[in-house]
């Protein structure tokens, strides 16, 4: 854009540079009261009318914009407008063409680069219902808060959550959240062979042809993590592997996206059937209904047979030297794939990475880590029996 009263913006500068100037260097105003008054009031002026015309060429707040008073070019071309309307509806047409697979966000309170307050409540309420309540229609809100005009007019809307065969399950959206979505698979796809910053994926969604505000890119984010969760392992920026998508977690992905990492695992026939062996021997059917053999949930039970262990058990020498290392490994993992495949099958001298006795030998591992304080509390009942000369239930 090319202002055509360039002139007069700099006649009208060189006025308010004029009065500024004697103002700050003629000694004898701060002797003259009324002289002194009579310069602060041009200046003044002056100001006011650099304001107006700067704010009538430029279309600032509070003025009117008149879009002839420049020429506009847009891609060498020299384009004429004669007011406001035609400028608005050509801007909007190249913003149509240069965000082109812009999703849709009918809501006010979401769709913005700056919550409030209640804006980042209702959007992490809507979270920890959708980690919680996925399965219920409207993901169990009631009633009208905010939370609910969120989901009404995002996830519902775009179809992420929908019934099949008499349940409610998150899904693939439609309409103009597709391109979107597909642009964050595409991203899941490319972190494979190697871990990528979250921040990378909300960058992307924000830039053209996507251009997305701040507001619902950590739900659609979420939305994609949870369904894509048996492929997906998510990392702190430190390379901690996290088990297990909990509200803490969504709301830092939300407020620090640059503090994690994820990434997306594919397998082929080998390791599936050593994948499908261990979910044999861990007992993880009713776990997972729709996951056939898939990482992230066999390393997620894994790892948390540790995380749950209580303070004897973590610390304890008084177990076998396999469990020992196993439970070394666990309370420290940092990849998923390098803990199942190579770590755990050395452990039992099974360096090929593979099924051959190492199943059988994790789970009695895992048995033996859990029972250790049940052990501890028998023996120590055992022993005050015995001192005492206890029997039965006495």
């Amino acid at each position: 854009v090319f202002p055509e009263e360039f002139a007069g913006l700099e006649n009208a500068l060189v006025e308010v540079d004029i009065w500024k100037w004697i103002l700050g260097n003629t000694p004898t105003l701060s002797s003259d009261k009324t002289a002194r008054q009579e310069v602060v009031s041009r200046m003044e002026y002056a100001e006011t009318f650099l304001g107006e015309l700067i704010g009538q060429i430029f279309g600032l707040p509070g003025y009117k914009f008149l879009p002839e008073k420049s020429t506009w070019i847009y891609q060498g071309d020299v384009i004429t407008l004669c007011n406001s309307n035609e400028f608005h509806g050509w801007l909007s047409g190249i913003c149509d063409k240069v965000y082109c697979s812009s999703p849709i966000v009918k809501n006010e309170m979401l769709n913005r680069n700056y919550f409030s307050s209640a804006g980042s409540a209702a959007r992490n309420a809507l979270h920890r219902a959708l980690l919680s309540y996925s399965q219920l229609p409207e993901l169990g809100l009631e009633g009208t808060p905010p939370e609910k005009a969120i989901y009404e007019t995002m996830i519902k809307t775009g179809n992420f959550h929908k019934l099949r065969k008499g349940k409610f399950i998150l899904d693939k959206p439609t309409g103009s959240w597709e391109p979107a979505w597909q642009a964050i698979e595409s991203f899941l796809w490319s972190t494979s062979h190697q871990r990528r910053s979250l921040v990378e994926l909300y960058e992307i969604l924000e830039n053209p042809p996507y251009g997305m505000k701040q507001g619902p890119i950590p739900t659609l984010v979420l939305l994609a993590l949870l369904y894509h969760q048996n492929n997906i392992a998510i990392y702190e920026s430190s390379g901690l592997f996290i088990p297990a998508i909990t509200d803490e977690l969504v709301e830092l992905l939300s407020r620090v996206p640059e503090e994690f990492e994820i990434q997306y695992f594919t397998y082929g026939t080998e390791e599936k059937t050593y994948l499908r062996e261990l979910r044999e021997v861990l007992s993880l059917d009713e776990a997972i209904d729709s996951a056939q053999d898939d990482l992230i949930p066999i390393v997620r039970k894994i790892i948390l047979v540790a995380a749950k262990l209580p303070h004897y058990s973590r610390y304890t020498d008084c177990l076998n030297p396999e469990t020992l290392k196993l439970r070394t490994l666990l309370l420290s993992a940092k990849d998923p794939n390098e803990l199942l495949f190579v770590d755990i099958p050395k452990i039992y001298s099974n360096s090929s990475g593979r099924c051959s006795g190492t199943t059988g030998q994790l789970l009695e591992s895992l048995i033996e880590m859990r029972n250790a304080y049940p052990k501890l509390l028998n023996n120590i009942e055992a022993e005050i029996k015995s001192v005492f000369n206890l029997t039965g239930n006495d």
